[in-house]
């Protein structure tokens, strides 16, 4: 009650967040999905090709990453963020939902450059910033 009084997310406090029907573990590391982000990433789908790859820039929890790869298995999904922390998050998620992701730390593209990867989507909802 004390961290809810402090204002702090319930989502934080209870460690979970349900994002298109699939419960996802978060904390204070990671961006609390929300539900106007279902719309874009579904709008985002729409676009896919079967087997195209795609990457999910500054995954936070994974969500965008995890269930894309969910409503389209032929995916091939790579995620990035540049916090260690939160792509341990991710990638606890991606385990527990069974979603082949491919994980790699580092700054937006940056690591996508560095391994000379092609891709034929790119995906992102970073965070706000409030100044």
């Amino acid at each position: 009650l004390d961290r809810m009084l402090l204002g702090e997310p319930i989502q934080y406090i209870v460690g979970f967040q349900s994002f298109y029907g699939y419960q996802l573990q978060v904390n204070s590391q990671c961006l609390i999905p929300r539900p106007e982000t279902e719309e874009v990433m579904l709008h985002f789908l729409e676009h896919c090709k079967d087997g195209s790859t795609i990457a999910d820039i500054g995954t936070g929890s994974g969500a965008i990453a995890i269930v894309l790869k969910k409503l389209n298995p032929t995916l091939n999904v790579i995620a990035t963020d540049l916090i260690e922390d939160t792509l341990e998050v991710a990638s606890d998620n991606a385990h527990q939902l069974k979603a082949d992701i491919r994980f790699l730390k580092g700054n937006a593209l940056k690591p996508l450059i560095k391994e000379n990867i092609k891709l034929d989507g790119l995906i992102s909802n970073p965070p706000y910033i409030d100044q």
